[in-house]
């Protein structure tokens, strides 16, 4: 088969698997039903998947890899935090219908921790410089607190029909980064 051919084929595949989870979850999703609206056989889909749950992964880690190549990008810019922070919303905004689905009906929080987890380096190296002698744990600790709170805003955010701006988001996200509850106090 050409390469054309495959990527026509992969990308078929991948589009019917997200037309499937607009209506329902990826565990009551049959390859059966994946390939008739691809309008492939199951052979065909067996050569490029396991599964259905192989095939969602695979859109994961090109998304998270397409959020990854963003987020390298603007650190070669030497973007401030709230640049990167709001070009991560933004990404997203742009891609919300593939968002909702992969973020809400999934039910997980696995893309969002993909996605985080693909800033943990630039992060820590930013702390680093402007904490005063955090231990390795300390750092580590940090993180998972603050991108499992980002990731709950993301997602409750995308939930929530994404409302506010980009802008707002990534704003909120890092004043409670920066200075948690109390920046919210009168």
């Amino acid at each position: 088969m050409s390469d054309r051919r495959i990527k026509y084929t992969k990308m078929v595949l991948k589009e019917s698997l997200l037309k499937l989870m607009a209506d329902k979850p990826i565990n009551k999703i049959q390859i059966k039903e994946i390939c008739d609206l691809a309008d492939v056989n199951r052979g065909t889909f067996y050569a490029h998947y396991n599964d259905q749950f192989d095939l969602l992964r695979q859109v994961q880690d090109e998304f998270a890899a397409e959020v990854k190549t963003l987020q390298d990008k603007r650190q070669t810019k030497e973007m401030d935090t709230l640049e990167m922070i709001t070009g991560l919303m933004s990404h997203l905004a742009e891609h919300r219908s593939l968002c909702k689905i992969l973020f809400v009906t999934s039910g997980d929080y696995e893309l969002i921790n993909k996605l985080m987890n693909s800033a943990y380096d630039s992060f820590l190296d930013g702390w680093k410089q402007k904490l005063r002698n955090p231990s390795d744990r300390q750092l580590d600790m940090l993180y998972v607190f603050i991108s499992n709170g980002s990731a709950a805003i993301i997602r409750n955010w995308v939930l929530n029909d994404m409302k506010e701006t980009p802008q707002e988001v990534a704003q909120f996200i890092l004043q409670a980064t920066n200075y948690g509850s109390s920046s919210f106090v009168k």
